[in-house]
């Protein structure tokens, strides 16, 4: 009994390291065909300045550096990805914290992007006699009926 207890134990954990294997693979999937994406657009933006010109050499450059990221990222392993990723960061604490400041400042860009977008929204059209603020006062005309 102890021995079947013990070999189904490890048959399902056999089975939850295939499941997580395969959703990293996922993930990874994912993540450089993201990479890959934006390579390409990086490039396209760079072109928008002449094929020849500095902005367009830097973005090209850019993104060669982004699509061998992924190429690296789909070659390796989660384990061994984990560990340049951290000796990376160690070898390069400036860059880490530039990307991460990055990060935030695009993702609190977005954000506001879509506060206004939803901000549009909310407000009806104006109706005649009302100031047409959020709180919707009638106007002021300077006489008493």
């Amino acid at each position: 009994m102890k021995s079947k207890a013990k070999s189904e134990a490890s048959k399902l954990a056999d089975q939850a390291r295939s499941a997580a294997d395969e959703r990293v693979e996922d993930a990874k999937d994912y993540a450089t065909d993201n990479i890959e994406r934006t390579a390409e657009q990086i490039r396209d933006a760079g072109r928008q300045f002449g094929d020849d010109s500095y902005q367009a050499q830097a973005a090209d450059y850019l993104a060669s550096n982004l699509s061998q990221a992924a190429d690296m990222i789909r070659r390796q392993d989660l384990g061994s990805l984990a560990d340049d990723l951290t000796s990376f960061a160690r070898r390069n604490p400036a860059i880490v914290l530039g990307g991460a400041a990055l990060l935030g400042f695009a993702a609190a860009r977005m954000l506001k992007a879509s506060e206004r977008s939803t901000a549009d929204v909310r407000f009806e059209s104006p109706t005649a006699g009302v100031s047409n603020t959020p709180y919707d006062r009638p106007i002021d005309r300077g006489y008493r009926s």
